[in-house]
């Protein structure tokens, strides 16, 4: 059994994997789905962080757990944090599975609707995010009213930096 490490998708975190987390205990061991700074009830960074910032995360999150090598998961935004993890970091993945993401860098047009969506959701909160939600955020899932929920727990600056991370 080999290690196994979830990276949370955009603007969640690691409880996004709860389910799969129980689904895979016997298949992969340990299993870490660590919450993003400023997700998931971790401290909002004073300072502006890097999608490198979010990947040195992960790898101290797997020093914790003692972690040498792993499958290295992300989904949306955690698939840019993993791509960055075996950028950085490529000693430590095993493996590596990008989901509903990208490998290269975002348009002109798509920075530009990630730091104006970070604008929106500081002055306006997440709820301006919620009301008009972006296209990755589907109405009518039998899982919405859950993820409203999970989006709502997480804090708005947290969410204004990753959008602007992902911005760069």
């Amino acid at each position: 059994m080999s290690a196994l490490v979830l990276i949370h998708a955009f603007p969640l975190s690691g409880e996004m994997w709860a389910h799969e987390r129980r689904a895979l205990r016997d298949a992969a061991d340990p299993i870490v789905a660590p919450s993003l700074p400023g997700f998931g009830g971790t401290d909002v960074p004073r300072i502006e962080p890097s999608i490198d910032d979010y990947a040195d995360s992960v790898v101290a999150a797997m020093d914790e757990a003692k972690i040498e090598r792993a499958a290295v998961a992300g989904m949306s935004m955690g698939g840019y944090v993993a791509f960055a993890i075996w950028r950085r970091h490529r000693g430590r993945v095993e493996r590596l599975l990008l989901a509903d993401t990208r490998a290269e860098a975002d348009t002109d047009d798509a920075r530009d609707r990630r730091v104006r969506l970070a604008g929106v959701i500081r002055e306006r909160g997440i709820e301006a995010l919620l009301k008009t939600p972006p296209q990755w955020l589907r109405k009518g899932s039998p899982h919405w009213a859950a993820l409203l929920t999970a989006i709502r727990r997480q804090p708005p600056e947290a969410i204004a930096q990753a959008s602007l991370a992902m911005a760069h």
